[in-house]
């Protein structure tokens, strides 16, 4: 392997893991502090038109796929997808967090959401990761 190619792989786990790791440590604190959780986002939401059945379902559909995206990511596996469903569960917080005006949670999301984009970007070269490992030829 090439210089340039095993920067490539690298770059690309340097970027996929602390995605994952948000997500993973996230998704479990949240199980973890589930009631906590719950009624802070329904203080943040009461007023907006997601109040109701569209809150109660992302609240409780939330930490499931935050833990499901962190495991795949540091795992390497379904990368493209996994960093796909990240991006779309990012825009969705960023939308939840424009809504309420909290610009700076929106900022931080705005850089966490670059940074999944541009590990999508470079996923092509991921071999440090189990897609790797099962797309060799035997």
């Amino acid at each position: 392997m090439e210089k340039d190619d095993l920067t490539s792989h690298l770059t690309t786990l340097i970027l996929r893991l602390p995605v994952g790791i948000l997500f993973l440590v996230g998704g479990v604190g949240k199980f973890r502090g589930f009631e906590k959780f719950s009624d802070a986002l329904h203080q943040q939401f009461d007023r907006t038109f997601l109040a109701g059945a569209v809150l109660l379902a992302f609240i409780h559909l939330l930490p499931f796929v935050e833990v499901v995206l962190g495991v795949t990511l540091v795992l390497g596996v379904f990368t493209r997808y996994a960093l796909i469903g990240a991006s779309a569960t990012l825009i969705v917080l960023f939308f939840g967090k424009a809504l309420v005006g909290d610009g700076v949670t929106c900022a931080q999301i705005m850089i966490y959401l670059f940074v999944t984009v541009f590990a999508l970007r470079c996923c092509s070269t991921n071999l440090f990761s189990l897609d790797s490992f099962i797309q060799r030829p035997i």
